[in-house]
This record gives C-alpha cells, structure tokens and sequence, in this order.
C-alpha cells in the first residue's frame, strides 16, 4: 500500500501520479514552461517584447499623425495670413 501524497491517506490502487482519486480532482497539473538555458520563460519573454513593441509603434504612430497635423495647421495658417 501507498500514500496519498497530498492528504496522506493510505491507496488500495496507487496511481502513477501519487494522488487518490478524490485529490487528483483538486491538484492542478502543474504547467510546463519551456526554459532557455539560463531559466527565462521564452514564452513569457516573446509575449511581453510583442507587447513593448506595440506600444513603442502605436507611440510612434501618434506622434506622427499630431506632427502632420501641426504641419497642416501652421500651413493654413501661413495662407490665411497673405494678403
């Protein structure tokens, strides 16, 4: 006979993962991350880089639409202002 590794009680049919039938139910499978060599998540890492970098375009992207506009409107203003 074994044990239940998360409640202790003794199991008449151990199962490969060491859990009874009634904890397995309520442990969550632990997920698996793919590590690099040095332990980073690349997941985690290309996720937050896309997200960076959506930013920094949609930045970018704003900036540039307030410099065209200033650029039409300073234009509009240097006709208005001929006589």
């Amino acid at each position: 006979m074994t044990i239940c590794q998360r409640c202790h009680r003794p199991l008449k049919n151990p199962s490969p993962s060491g859990f009874g039938p009634v904890c397995i139910k309520v442990v969550q499978p632990v997920p698996e991350v793919e590590c690099d060599l040095f332990g980073f998540d690349i997941q985690a890492a290309a996720l937050s880089s896309k997200v960076r970098l959506s930013e920094f375009i949609g930045s970018k992207a704003a900036l540039a639409k307030h410099e065209i506009r200033m650029a039409f409107r300073d234009a509009r203003e240097r006709l208005e202002v001929r006589p």
